[in-house]
């Protein structure tokens, strides 16, 4: 994977702009690993579900589910 990707927090699968977002730069496993930390570092993230899209270029990449710090 090349250059920045961006990393949404979506509250459901119908939302593709994040209710909070960064960006990062790695390789997918490195991404999913960095957004399950991100999701209890952050308060607002913290102890809720989340769907995580991972987006390069406006296209979604990739997406993942988080609960409580933990892949779902």
């Amino acid at each position: 994977m090349q250059g920045y990707t961006e990393v949404h927090f979506v509250g459901n699968s119908e939302d593709d702009q994040g209710l909070y977002s960064y960006s990062a730069i790695g390789s997918l496993p490195q991404l999913i690993e960095g957004a399950r930390v991100k999701s209890m570092q952050v308060p607002m993230l913290k102890y809720k579900s989340w769907s995580v899209l991972f987006k390069q270029d406006g296209e979604i990449i990739a997406s993942r589910a988080v609960k409580n710090g933990e892949i779902i």
